[in-house]
């Protein structure tokens, strides 16, 4: 059985929860957040956490998507998850944290906790991720984790109702585990 929950340094990961909703709300809900995002609407209208939320469970007994929820002292910070990518080609990492939490690290830290979850529970050979070229703090944490740029192209971006310029980026296992030594 998989084990849901993490803990590392600082941060605890574990699956979200409908009384998570509100928080969601309130930190995706920030221009700041959202304009980072492929897939999150500004405004963040009501139900749609709720609605988020509720289809965790049925992606994560499909092996679809694993979401955790980012907590600091049980407080929810953030979202990490692995998520399938286009094609079912390969699981794509993607987080984001609230504004008042940034350059504090926990992106990354929690970001290196979903990579572990990715290569060894799940056993995946590569993850990929995404960021637009103008989120250089989102690159420099995929840098820190071993991530390397494989193409530049157009992402959507809902909340800014039109695509930017992004970077994709990948990381083996055997780069990973590299680093872990």
């Amino acid at each position: 059985m998989i084990d849901l929950n993490i803990r590392t340094q600082r941060l605890s990961l574990r699956p979200f929860s409908q009384t998570d909703a509100p928080r969601v709300r309130e930190l995706c809900g920030a221009w700041a957040v959202a304009r980072t995002l492929t897939r999150v609407p500004f405004p963040y209208p009501p139900g749609l956490a709720e609605e988020w939320i509720a289809s965790h469970e049925g992606e994560r007994a499909e092996g679809r998507c694993f979401p955790f929820a980012v907590t600091l002292h049980n407080r929810l910070i953030g979202c990490v998850d692995l998520f399938e990518g286009p094609q079912h080609r390969q699981f794509t990492l993607g987080y984001w944290i609230g504004v008042s939490y940034w350059g504090f690290g926990y992106a990354t830290e929690a970001a290196r906790a979903a990579l572990g979850f990715g290569f060894g529970w799940l056993g995946l050979a590569a993850i990929g991720a995404w960021h637009f070229e103008e989120n250089e703090a989102s690159g420099r944490v995929l840098g820190k984790l071993g991530f390397v740029e494989t193409e530049r192209g157009p992402r959507p971006c809902l909340a800014r109702k039109s695509d930017v310029p992004g970077i994709g980026l990948e990381l083996t296992r055997d780069s990973w585990r590299a680093k872990q030594v």
